[in-house]
């Protein structure tokens, strides 16, 4: 959706519109919960606890 809203607003040679930051700030806000996660795992596969 980022990039639908950042070409049209470059083929209209506009600013970006308030949707787009919004739209980034969510994704940041949920790719950390996400990249959180594959740290976790590659920690676990390189420790292997007794679980």
């Amino acid at each position: 959706r980022a990039w639908r809203l950042a070409a049209r607003a470059a083929a209209e040679n506009a600013p970006l519109p308030a949707s787009y930051r919004r739209t980034m700030a969510w994704w940041f806000r949920l790719g950390w919960p996400a990249f959180l996660a594959v740290i976790a795992v590659a920690g676990l596969m390189v420790l292997k606890p007794a679980l």
